[in-house]
């Protein structure tokens, strides 16, 4: 899951497809996908049991953003 925000476009909301086999059997690069519903509490939730190590400002700035996204928004 990947949830980042650009001044142009705002929050967006994706998944990681991590690339295919190609015909001469190599990888593709992993690329961002559209994903469905952001389950926001759940998230924030293991982020926090997650996160003891960071600095408790910086967890504090991530939980707060991760807040403030709406879906569609």
């Amino acid at each position: 899951m990947a949830l980042t925000w650009s001044l142009k476009k705002g929050y967006s909301h994706e998944r990681l497809d991590d690339g295919e086999t190609g015909i001469m059997g190599f990888k593709m690069a992993p690329i961002l996908m559209p994903d469905g519903l952001f389950r926001k509490y759940e998230i924030v939730r293991v982020f926090r049991e997650e996160s003891a190590l960071l600095d408790p400002e910086l967890s504090e700035d991530i939980i707060r953003k991760l807040e403030e996204y709406e879906q569609g928004g």
